[in-house]
């Protein structure tokens, strides 16, 4: 897992992962208490595994929560990268037609204040 990945999990998500990989499908030898940060040691695909095996023994909510868990997992690196840059972008244009919108009102102001001389 990555940090990118780790950081996008919701408290229920992180929740659902550590009781599984510590409670029902734990690591044997050596026995080992795994918290979010210990998450990071675990291989993704190993991580995956676990989770699907899982997956039929919950219940629907349990389930929902999962198949989250399932799609932010099998992202892969570039993915996050290429959402990221979009998010940007967009986060961009918003900016850009505030400013312009900004600007545009302001100028009208101007534009149709009485000019006032003594």
């Amino acid at each position: 897992m990555r940090i990118g990945q780790l950081q996008s999990f919701t408290n229920t998500e992180l929740a659902l992962m550590i009781y599984i990989v510590n409670e029902i499908e734990p690591i044997v030898s050596p026995k080992v208490i795994i918290g979010k940060k210990e998450l990071l040691w675990i291989r993704n695909d190993d991580l995956l595994q676990k989770l699907v095996r899982q997956q039929e023994k919950l219940t629907d909510e349990g389930k929902i929560v999962i198949n989250q868990i399932l799609t932010k997992l099998k992202k892969t690196s570039k993915q996050e990268i290429e959402e990221e840059e979009t998010r940007q972008k967009f986060l961009n244009s918003e900016n850009l037609i505030q400013m312009e919108f900004n600007y545009e009102y302001t100028k009208s102001i101007k534009l149709n204040q009485p000019d006032f001389q003594f």
